[in-house]
Order: C-alpha cells, then structure tokens, then sequence
C-alpha cells in the first residue's frame, strides 16, 4: 500500500545504504534488490568511504 499512495502522490521512495566490503552490508544490499527491483528506476553503488583501495 506503502507504493501505490506514494506514487498516488508523485512521489518516489529512494533508499540510501551504506557499502562495504562485509557480508552483513552485502547481504542486506541484495534483499533490497529482491525486495524492490521491480520498484527501482536505478540501482546506484558508489564507494566514497573506503577510497579506491576498496576490494
């Protein structure tokens, strides 16, 4: 219901998730995706915390 009254509205839900290189960070990562994907527009991972070292 949560979708249908926010577009209903205009609006659009992003969610913002911290990356990292640890299973915990990766595993919620991939249960949004299957949670939302079909939801999405774009799906955007970008590391600024690790610097260009990240593995």
């Amino acid at each position: 219901m949560l979708w249908d009254a926010i577009a209903q509205l205009g609006y659009r839900i992003t969610f913002i998730h911290p990356i990292s290189y640890r299973r915990d960070y990766i595993d919620y990562l991939q249960k949004l995706f299957n949670c939302y994907h079909n939801k999405a527009d774009q799906i955007i991972t970008k590391n600024v915390h690790f610097s260009d070292d990240f593995p």
